[in-house]
């Protein structure tokens, strides 16, 4: 699998905001909006979060590394269509390239 058919797969948008800092009263501060493309799959899941407890998620984001050739970087408490992200994965080729991540919200 290669970075086209990922992008090829991924025929659907979202709105990822960038967690950047917590401000003076402990709240999340976020980046500019940016449209990114994705593959969402709606489904109950139970997953493990960032402290290592079992909680649902209910959307499954495909999101491919590279889009339009610039990087995308995602991670934990960043937001994806207004949702706090609670959990991402890597998905990687036969060389263990990132070509992709799995974003559980």
């Amino acid at each position: 699998m290669n970075d086209s058919i990922i992008n090829d797969y991924c025929n659907e948008s979202a709105v990822l905001l960038s967690k950047t800092d917590n401000n003076e009263y402990c709240e999340s501060e976020f980046s500019a909006p940016v449209n990114i493309k994705c593959l969402k799959d709606e489904k109950n899941r139970l997953i493990k979060d960032k402290q290592g407890l079992t909680v649902v998620s209910n959307t499954k984001y495909t999101i491919p590394f590279k889009i339009d050739n610039q990087t995308i970087t995602i991670k934990v408490d960043d937001k994806i269509d207004g949702s706090i992200i609670l959990s991402v994965s890597t998905l990687k080729d036969l060389d263990r390239n990132i070509i992709g991540y799995e974003v559980y919200v």
